[in-house]
């Protein structure tokens, strides 16, 4: 993934943002820019989340730095968190927010044999363990494993998997008061233009 540390105006605190393919490496990228990260008022690091997926191993390191950093997760407008995305490292926020048009996106873990796929059942096992462990229901766990395959992607937005998904979202301070929630929205339309100080 590439990281960057984008310092919001309005809210005026410096914030992390994770965009692109989950890798080896990601883990230790996260630790040195949460580090210059601010923390929120219950003393979280946002973590805004825009990533098609990739490797489950790394996703689960970045959960480790996570847990001990303590994080405020969010996919903001016009982003997409999906695969390990999604079922990893936005489960895994200490409060977890979806903002605007974002979507989250699951499907089965699976492993690749020549050119088929054929599910990781105890991956989906290692990924609901977490999930259930952060307070989000089996049911909401069990019903993208049992009725998506490794090819498909079920596409959710924030009414679906706030309201119909227990315990996926867990909305912060952000989120619930109206100004921060706008200017995350602008976060990420402006993240990359002035307001960005570090990427690596």
């Amino acid at each position: 993934m590439d990281f960057k540390i984008y310092a919001q105006p309005q809210v005026q605190r410096k914030i992390v943002i994770a965009e692109g393919r989950i890798q080896d490496g990601d883990a230790e990228k996260f630790k040195a820019f949460a580090k210059m990260a601010d923390r929120d008022d219950e003393a979280l690091v946002v973590l805004v989340l825009s990533s098609p997926g990739g490797n489950v191993e790394a996703a689960f390191r970045v959960v480790d730095a996570m847990d001990k950093v303590r994080v405020y997760t969010v996919v903001p407008d016009n982003a997409t968190c999906a695969s390990a995305c999604a079922s990893i490292l936005f489960a895994s926020g200490e409060r977890r927010s979806i903002v605007g048009t974002g979507m989250l996106g699951f499907h089965s873990c699976y492993q690749r044999h020549g050119r088929s796929y054929v599910e990781d059942s105890l991956c989906n096992e290692i990924i609901a363990a977490n999930a259930m462990q952060r307070g989000i229901s089996q049911v909401a766990i069990n019903r993208f494993v049992k009725r998506y395959g490794a090819q498909n992607m079920a596409w959710v937005g924030r009414d679906i998997a706030c309201k119909s998904l227990p315990g996926l979202c867990k909305p912060g301070l952000l989120e619930t008061r109206y100004e921060t929630k706008t200017s995350l929205t602008q976060s990420w339309r402006e993240a990359g233009t002035q307001h960005q100080i570090f990427t690596r």
